[in-house]
C-alpha cells in the first residue's frame, strides 16, 4: 500500500510582506525601512486592500543586491581609471 507523501505548504510565486517582514528581510529597523521608502531607496509599496501596503519580497531583496553592490562596482571604477 503506498504511503501518502506529505504535501509541502502552498507559497505564492511572489510572496508579499508586510513592512515589519520586509524590514528583517533587508535587514533594517522599522523606521528605518520607512524612511528608505520614503526616500526611494526601497521599491514603492503595493495595496492590495486599502491601508495595507505589502511589498514583494524579490523586489526588495533585488534592490538591497543591488544597492550593496555599488560600492564594490565604484571601487573597481576608480582604481580601473
Amino acid at each position: 500500500m503506498p504511503t501518502k507523501q506529505p504535501t509541502a505548504p502552498w507559497r505564492p510565486a511572489r510572496p508579499l510582506l508586510t513592512a515589519q517582514q520586509g524590514a528583517q528581510a533587508v535587514g533594517l529597523s522599522i523606521p528605518a525601512f520607512w524612511k528608505w521608502v520614503k526616500e526611494r531607496r526601497l521599491p514603492a509599496p503595493v495595496y492590495p486592500a486599502p491601508r495595507a501596503p505589502r511589498w514583494f519580497e524579490d523586489e526588495l531583496v533585488a534592490t538591497i543586491t543591488k544597492t550593496r553592490a555599488l560600492p564594490a562596482d565604484a571601487m573597481a571604477a576608480r582604481r580601473a581609471r
